[in-house]
């Protein structure tokens, strides 16, 4: 089969700042013409005109698609000798979930980087985990430190889309207000590599390689970037973001650092709710329900402000709502990763004597997620999807239930989900 090739590296200048691509020819695929980073125009002269910004992401499509790699410009001789490694680790990875990523050759020449980088950097989304990382630098090191975080990249086409210009605009308007209130520059960059690996999962296998070929387009300006832990160490499971998997991006002049595995979750929100600055600019939404910065609704939000509600915090935080939907809390369905975040919530309210209302909501999600994913459950799950397409709805089944069964069917049904849910 015909090689995924990179070639024709160029930088661009147009009205947005400076662009630095490559071409992607030689596999009749499906893949954009052009592997794209977009950089502020003052920073052109750390944009690097070589392979490795373009190899995370070719060689992540590549395994996806079983083809071998042919990058027509030198690369990291560091990089690339780890390539294979972060390959053998996606792979063994993809096996076991059924995904069966490849293990493809890569063909470039080979250079030794020099440290030329001057500043230390890290991810920004505004959300739990970066914010963490940002006050947890902030607060160790002094002024005059290298290792201080003095620049923060705020990625547009990573968790916000290309064509949601206007939330992406919101975003960096807070953003920059973060990056202001502690010193920091407030570095946007925006990449069109989501296209590239459309169809490979992004949670497992995709994400982490799209940082990492953001960093390395301004390799010139960082000598280290940190990236942001999303799980606890005791939590760790198969994500592209991975402290086993991040630093071995690294090139001989541009560490990448996975930082915050020590800490869970909830600590992370305790520790960030102590910034003021945090909470006026924090971002977890990941649905943004009609645009919104955080809609409130959706399982990260409602997770998040319970988390900012334990700990006191969520009337200080201005960009969420000041009260929790206990309703929608108890029509979710939490995924196997959501629930151990919700088991760990649960008890923090049990302990903490928190109303049983607030109880009972989160106890029903999780009988919810559980029943989802067990056999029976799946097999209930496409029964209503075969049902509705009839007309019966769950609203009107409950109503046949309630005149006929006088309610039992919903109770056999409930206890069978308390049941799964142990």
């Amino acid at each position: 089969m015909e090689p995924i090739i990179a070639d024709q590296i160029q930088l661009e200048e147009d009205a947005e700042g400076v662009t630095l691509s490559c071409r992607l020819t030689g596999a009749r695929l499906d893949l954009p013409a052009r592997l794209w980073y977009c950089v502020p125009r003052q920073l052109a002269s750390f944009v690097p005109l070589n392979g490795d910004p373009f190899l995370p992401v070719v060689m992540l499509a590549g395994m996806k698609h079983g083809r071998d790699i042919v990058i027509e410009s030198d690369v990291s001789d560091a990089l690339l000798a780890s390539s294979r490694q972060i390959m053998s680790i996606l792979h063994a990875w993809s096996q076991r979930a059924g995904d069966d990523l490849a293990v493809v050759d890569v063909d470039a020449a080979t250079a030794a980087r020099q440290r030329h980088g001057s500043a230390t950097g890290a991810f920004f989304s505004g959300g739990v985990d970066s914010f963490y990382t940002l006050l947890k630098n902030h607060r160790r090191y002094p002024a005059d430190d290298s290792r201080l975080i003095s620049r923060l990249i705020l990625l547009h086409g990573f968790d916000i889309r290309l064509d949601q210009a206007d939330l992406f605009d919101l975003t960096y308007r807070h953003a920059r207000e973060a990056a202001h209130a502690f010193g920091k520059e407030l570095v946007p960059v925006k990449t069109n590599a989501h296209r590239v690996l459309e169809g490979l999962d992004w949670g497992k296998y995709a994400h982490g390689g799209v940082l990492a070929g953001a960093g390395l387009s301004l390799a010139g300006l960082f000598h280290t970037l940190f990236i942001a832990a999303s799980y606890h160490f005791f939590d760790l499971f198969p994500w592209a973001s991975h402290p086993a998997i991040d630093p071995l991006w690294s090139t001989e002049g541009l560490e990448f650092v996975h930082d915050g595995s020590e800490a869970a979750r909830p600590e992370k929100v305790r520790f960030i709710a102590s910034s003021p600055a945090a909470l006026r600019s924090l971002r977890v939404c990941w649905e943004n329900r009609e645009g919104a910065y955080n809609c409130g609704k959706c399982e990260k939000c409602l997770r998040t402000m319970m988390d900012l509600f334990l700990c006191g915090a969520l009337e200080r935080a201005e960009v969420f709502p000041k009260t929790i939907d206990l309703d929608a809390v108890a029509r979710l369905t939490p995924s196997p990763i959501a629930r151990v975040f919700w088991r760990g919530t649960l008890e923090r309210l049990r302990a903490s004597g928190a109303d049983r209302t607030v109880v009972t909501a989160i106890e029903r999600a999780l009988e919810k997620g559980a029943w989802s994913e067990s056999r029976i459950g799946r097999a209930d799950y496409a029964m209503w999807r075969q049902l509705s397409s009839w007309g019966l709805t769950p609203e009107r089944m409950k109503r046949i239930d309630a005149r006929l069964f006088r309610g039992n069917l919903v109770k056999w049904a409930r206890h069978l989900q308390k049941r799964t849910a142990r």
